[in-house]
């Protein structure tokens, strides 16, 4: 019985003190809301810029580590940009996305290849991205690749391949060869083992 008492006031606890940080942090309490994103092709049309780059930078208006942000802060992400889907996209574009997650603000991370679907334009304050779009880090954008196509380089030739990662699938690579011989070791460890025991 105490331990339940115990059990019940420490979860009450942990509820005041989560609401308290909530209600404290504007940031926080004002989440994002989205409607659900088309297919690719839907949010190609919908869309004034869709392309896939590889983050270079990314900098913020404001300080990353404050409890609250204004409504003019952003971040701006400096890209290099591989392939083109819609819109006039040079090979180095700068993208600017809100704050934070709870003001729809995509989390970019530098040295990532990301496929973009941005809105507004290079000649009109530039492009915007955010969590409501098809906006994904290009190894687990699949799907939009199939369905986009190859695309074009920035400069409007053809693109001779699928968009790449810059190293991205460098390292996958990397990875999945450990992962294989590490596969076949066991399978030559558990073959050898079981000769042993019937021996």
């Amino acid at each position: 019985m105490t331990c339940r008492v115990a059990f019940t006031s420490a979860a009450a606890l942990a509820f005041v003190v989560s609401a308290l940080v909530f209600l404290s942090n504007p940031g926080v309490v004002s989440a994002c809301s989205c409607a659900a994103s088309g297919t690719p092709q839907e949010e190609l049309a919908a869309f004034e810029a869709v392309f896939a780059g590889r983050v270079r930078s990314v900098e913020h208006t404001f300080d990353p580590d404050a409890q609250s942000v204004s409504p003019w802060d952003h971040t701006k992400v400096g890209f290099t940009v591989n392939t083109v889907w819609k819109g006039d996209v040079t090979r180095s574009i700068e993208v600017a996305t809100p704050p934070t997650g709870g003001s729809c603000g995509y989390p970019f991370q530098e040295g990532t290849t990301y496929i973009v679907y941005a809105y507004g334009s290079a000649a009109e304050g530039g492009f915007t991205a955010s969590l409501c779009s098809r906006t994904a880090p290009l190894s687990a954008a699949q799907e939009d690749i199939a369905a986009l196509g190859r695309g074009q380089a920035p400069g409007g030739e053809a693109v001779g391949g699928t968009p790449s990662g810059d190293g991205d699938s460098g390292s996958v690579g990397v990875v999945l060869v450990v992962v294989v011989v590490v596969g076949v070791i066991v399978v030559v460890a558990i073959v050898v083992y079981a000769r042993r025991g019937r021996g």
